[in-house]
Order: C-alpha cells, then sequence, then structure tokens
C-alpha cells in the first residue's frame, strides 16, 4: 500500500505552497494554514457520509425536556473517517431557544474501550458548526467498522428542545 495514502504518514514538504480548504474559508481565512495539517488527504474510495444524530426533528424522536440529557448511539458497518460536525436547534412552539442551545460530546466505543471527541462536553457554539460553515476538525477521527458511535446531548434551557448533530465524514 501507498504510504501517501495513509492519514497521518505524509512527507513533511511536498511543495512550497499552504494548503487551503474551502470549508474553512469563512472561518478563518488564510490563517487557516495554522489549523490545518499539511495532508488530509482522505483515503481512495472514500464516499461522502453524514451520519445524523437526532433529537426531536423527526416524527419518533422524543424531543429534549428542559435540562434532559439523553443518548444516541449508532454501530459504524463500514470504516469512516469523520472530518467535521454541524449541529442545529429549535425550541418548540412559542418558546425562544438559549443560546447556547445544548452541550454535547461524542464518544467512541471500540473493543470495550471508550474514547471522547472532547475531553469535556462542548456547547453547541463552540463545537458544532452550521450547513454554512462546519466545524473542520484539524485531525480526522478515525471509527472502524463494528465501532460504536453515541452522541450526549444535554438541554441547557428551560424548554423544550429539538436537536441535531451531524457527523461528516467519509466512509471506505
Amino acid at each position: 500500500m501507498n504510504s501517501l495514502h495513509i492519514v497521518g504518514l505524509q512527507p513533511k514538504k511536498l511543495s512550497n505552497y499552504w494548503r487551503i480548504s474551502p470549508y474553512l474559508w469563512a472561518q478563518h481565512g488564510l490563517l487557516q494554514k495554522y489549523h490545518l495539517p499539511i495532508m488530509r488527504d482522505l483515503p481512495p474510495g472514500t464516499e461522502f457520509r453524514a451520519r445524523t444524530f437526532d433529537f426531536g426533528f423527526n416524527p419518533g424522536n422524543a424531543v429534549l425536556a428542559p435540562y434532559d440529557t439523553q443518548y444516541q448511539s449508532i454501530t459504524q458497518a463500514r470504516n469512516f473517517l469523520i472530518w467535521g460536525i454541524n449541529g442545529a436547534s429549535a425550541a418548540g412552539r412559542g418558546q425562544i431557544a438559549a443560546s447556547p442551545a445544548y452541550l454535547f460530546n461524542v464518544v467512541i466505543n471500540h473493543a470495550g474501550d471508550q474514547q471522547q471527541f472532547f475531553n469535556k462536553t462542548m456547547s453547541d457554539i463552540e463545537s458544532a458548526g452550521t450547513a454554512q460553515e462546519p466545524f473542520i476538525l484539524t485531525s480526522p477521527q478515525l471509527v472502524l467498522a463494528g465501532d460504536q458511535m453515541t452522541v450526549q446531548i444535554q438541554n441547557l434551557g428551560n424548554i423544550n428542545l429539538a436537536a441535531q448533530v451531524v457527523l461528516l465524514g467519509g466512509e471506505f
């Protein structure tokens, strides 16, 4: 296998040009060169996927009650390389959502071991981007086939809240 296709095993300097990402342009402009690794190519044959953890937007999923904490899990069928996070929230009818609206964390279970994305729960403002400006991880997170991803989410307001956390990445 060519080592140039394995994430993290790239030569130190490929050219004299700075790598930039169109996804980070709105957030950082040219300063994104300090946020991105030199090489961040996805493995060959990667298919774009968005893993959605839904808490109340779609019928059948319960909304978050005031100050409630819920968990939702998905087991990966194929290898999944996560490169970004999106989030959305909406208050119940006639109510106004607080800002920040919720705290969340992502936990990956692999062979009985748990790994958290963040060392503490993060607010939607800090670590959940929007559809226009997704939160791009500086280092992609690999989830192997058979691993379980769990999103823990906590409502911060005294209202019913519908929320979604979407993990953006590629399956291969």
